[in-house]
């Protein structure tokens, strides 16, 4: 095993063993109302993402714990420990990344969210290589469906490039983990906690974002689609930030069904006017934890020349092990970016 690989384990083993015990002492028999006091049963006063973002502010220094004393001297322990590993170590934001993303699929099943909500590695390696292969000056990232931030930070730690990075989340809870993942690389980060169709930040470079899919309803809002009875996110969200005030790039992880959705129509006719779709690659399904869930890039530019989908290229992306087929596969989308967007 690779040293990196050991401290990445012992990263993971310290914090879910602190946030274990830091759990067990918040439990009340009473209040709690069960004899069960393990990760196996979820209670309402507290959940292991809001276990761990505890202990994260306490290694960190930001807070002190009203725990038994018994229970700080383990947790000191635990992170004593930790310490002396990474001081014979230094430590990158990506190991930093990889020990944090196995924390938060421990938090994901515990409070039995799907973990497809959490945009897989390979996917994130994929759009870092395109957006590589674009610039090769800082840029400013833009992610407004967060999340716990996997896919932007992926890229943050793995661009050549200095990068600002701003998140836009409205899930009270992910936006917390996503802040204090941040801390915990040293990565600066601007992360609004807000609805991602009420705020439009300036001076893009690239747009990346892994989209939910669900039905958008906010009788306050309005646009040309929603005003059309259009209500599906991704529809809704890729014409919102078509407002943005430059010319980005914008790499859209959408479902394969994506233009088969009610509102479809409209959509296009949108894209039409206002956008050209560079390029539609289709994933190897074995990227996804469930085929039926496997998704596609939507590659997109500003545009108001009439351009429209028709005009785009479409890639089917071989599986990964078909390594010279899916590097060539790779190359010619790569040609094709950099070519629209230096027209």
């Amino acid at each position: 095993m690779k040293k990196s690989d050991e401290v990445i384990i012992k990263i993971v083993d310290t914090f879910d063993e602190a946030s274990k015990i830091y759990y067990n002492e918040a439990i009340d028999e009473e209040k709690d109302n069960t004899s069960v006091t393990n990760y196996n049963i979820q209670i309402s006063r507290t959940n292991y993402y809001e276990c761990l973002i505890e202990m994260i502010d306490y290694y960190l220094g930001n807070k002190e714990l009203n725990i038994s004393e018994d229970a700080l001297n383990k947790i000191d322990e635990l992170f004593s420990s930790l310490d002396d590993v990474l001081c014979n170590h230094m430590l990158t934001n990506e190991e930093m990344r990889r020990a944090l993303l196995l924390l938060d699929i421990n938090g994901f099943k515990h409070l039995n969210y799907p973990l497809d909500y959490i945009t897989p590695d390979v996917v994130s390696v994929i759009c870092n290589h395109l957006i590589q292969s674009v610039y090769n000056k800082e840029i400013t990232i833009l992610d407004f469906n967060f999340g716990v931030g996997n896919l932007a930070f992926y890229i943050a730690n793995n661009l050549k490039q200095e990068v600002k990075l701003i998140g836009i989340e409205n899930h009270s809870l992910l936006v917390n983990v996503s802040a204090h993942k941040a801390d915990m690389m040293e990565r600066e980060l601007v992360l609004y906690h807000q609805d991602a169709l009420e705020c439009i930040p300036n001076s893009i470079d690239v747009v990346v974002s892994d989209i939910a899919t669900h039905d958008y309803e906010n009788p306050n809002y309005h646009s040309s689609l929603y005003d059309q009875n259009v209500r599906y996110f991704p529809y809704l969200a890729i014409e919102r930030y078509l407002e943005l005030d430059n010319n980005p790039l914008y790499i859209y992880i959408i479902d394969n069904n994506f233009f088969e959705k009610e509102g479809s129509n409209k959509f296009k006719e949108l894209i039409k006017d206002k956008a050209k779709i560079i390029s539609l690659v289709a994933l190897p399904e074995n990227f996804f934890i469930d085929k039926q869930n496997a998704k596609s890039l939507l590659i997109m530019k500003k545009s108001n020349d009439g351009a429209n989908q028709t005009n785009s290229e479409v890639f089917v992306l071989p599986q990964i092990d078909q390594k010279d087929a899916f590097m060539k596969t790779i190359d010619s989308i790569v040609k094709v970016i950099k070519k629209e967007m230096n027209n």
